[in-house]
């Protein structure tokens, strides 16, 4: 590159700046060029050099200098070594006097276990405590990346600096990638450190994710995370997050968005034996209700366990609120949409023998045709059709009817404008639909 080129030969006519923005600009560019002399040739000159340099540019370089390392692009040496003791002592002298952004402080506690750096802890102390005092200021993955950084470098923990950042990042979770969020998790566990009201907004922030059905290697962490936490801290967890947890477990596995995952699998066990010893004193009706969907799926799904079914005191709370539930839909279902009434009568037209409000084995099927659960989805109401595009409770509802049917049919009305008014379409197209199901059974 021409500016390697330059400080190379130029050597006594450039600046730390030019040195940062050299390494800020290689990094970014993927550059795999020898940067040995480079780097060598700072380091030999540093006190001229890199004198007066500011935060921001002593902060790039360090991150670059991280970065080429992660991607094994560009040859450093040695040298690099000099450089970045001399960094972070001056990172922490420039700490001290208030010039240093929270930005800058994460990207050099990122860059210190990337570069496997050995030096005075002390110093790790000085930045990450100044990052905690900002931690309001900093965007998510920036203390994500610090807490990362302080695990690996196996800090002395001080509580405090650690709440601090991860109370600043518990404040914008909802911003938060699931990647950051489990990060952070992964990171506050291997840092012993552990408060339930943190752990459960990150965890609930989590889930939303899960809600809307995404996996990802986030997911799996977190998961793996979840099946490592001991009784004594699943003790500290609120019954409303063991039982969101187990839910939103239900949801990825029933639609089938979960990959086999021993941890997936781990975390599911654990949770259930741990609100199996809890019992149904202290979980409300909307909890008891997402239990049971979740004992629903581990039971059809084998897991080892078998759910909730080492209590029966709380598999029987958990189903008769579901019970309750069911009535209470059952009602609204007879009161149904002009939708429904017009696909139950293009399908008795069609010659099928229609029941509607169906309760099977606990579940209640808003039409059943020839053992086959028919739902017609409503704007506003549910989500979109076919059952691959549904989502959270809806999407575990109709993959349940489907398990106690012969499969599952759902209409959405985006799906029959262009049919009304034709009678022997609309018969024909219900007749389809209805074949479809019964041949995937």
């Amino acid at each position: 590159m021409a500016v390697n080129h330059r400080l190379l030969v130029e050597r006594y006519e450039y600046n730390g700046q030019d040195v940062s923005n050299t390494f800020y600009a290689t990094a970014s560019a993927g550059y795999a060029g020898n940067l040995e002399p480079l780097v060598s040739n700072v380091a030999e000159d540093m006190g001229r050099v890199m004198e007066g340099v500011a935060a921001q540019a002593w902060s790039n370089a360090i991150w670059a200098l991280a970065k080429h390392e992660e991607i094994k692009a560009g040859r450093l040496g040695q040298g690099v070594f000099v450089v970045l003791d001399r960094g972070v002592a001056a990172m922490g002298s420039l700490v001290r006097s208030g010039s240093a952004n929270p930005q800058a402080l994460a990207n050099v506690l990122w860059a210190l276990p990337k570069l496997g750096w050995k030096g005075d802890m002390s110093v790790v102390g000085v930045l990450a405590s100044a990052l905690a005092v900002q931690a309001a200021n900093a965007k998510p993955q920036a203390l994500a990346n610090a807490l990362w950084a302080l695990s690996k470098l196996k800090w002395r923990v001080d509580t405090s600096v650690v709440g601090e950042q991860a109370n600043g990042l518990v404040k914008k979770a909802s911003s938060a990638t699931p990647q950051v969020l489990a990060n952070t998790l992964w990171a506050l566990s291997e840092l012993s450190w552990y408060d339930a009201s943190t752990y459960s907004t990150l965890v609930s922030a989590l889930q939303s994710k899960f809600e809307a059905q995404h996996w990802d290697r986030s997911t799996e962490q977190i998961a793996e995370l979840i099946s490592k936490q001991s009784e004594q801290q699943l003790g500290q967890w609120e019954a409303q997050d063991v039982a969101n947890t187990l839910y939103s477990w239900a949801v990825l596995t029933a639609v089938g968005v979960a990959p086999a995952s021993p941890g997936f699998t781990s975390m599911a066990q654990q949770l259930f034996s741990h609100a199996a010893g809890r019992g149904p004193s202290n979980v409300i009706d909307l909890h008891l209700s997402q239990l049971f969907l979740a004992h629903a799926v581990a039971m059809h799904v084998g897991l080892p366990g078998g759910g909730l079914s080492a209590d029966q005191e709380l598999l029987q709370a958990c189903v008769k609120s579901r019970e309750a539930q069911q009535l209470v839909l059952q009602m609204q279902v007879r009161r149904t949409a002009s939708l429904e009434q017009e696909l139950a009568a293009a399908m008795r037209h069609a010659g099928y023998d229609v029941n509607r409000a169906v309760v099977i084995g606990s579940e209640l099927v808003q039409m059943q045709v020839q053992g086959v659960a028919v739902r017609a989805a409503v704007a506003g109401n549910y989500f979109l059709a076919p059952l691959g595009l549904l989502k959270g409770s809806i999407a575990v509802r109709e993959v349940l009817a489907s398990w106690v049917c012969k499969g599952s049919v759902v209409i959405s009305e985006a799906e029959w404008p262009n049919l009304q008014g034709d009678p022997q379409r609309q018969q024909a197209f219900v007749a389809q639909r209805l074949q479809q199901a019964s041949g995937k059974a």
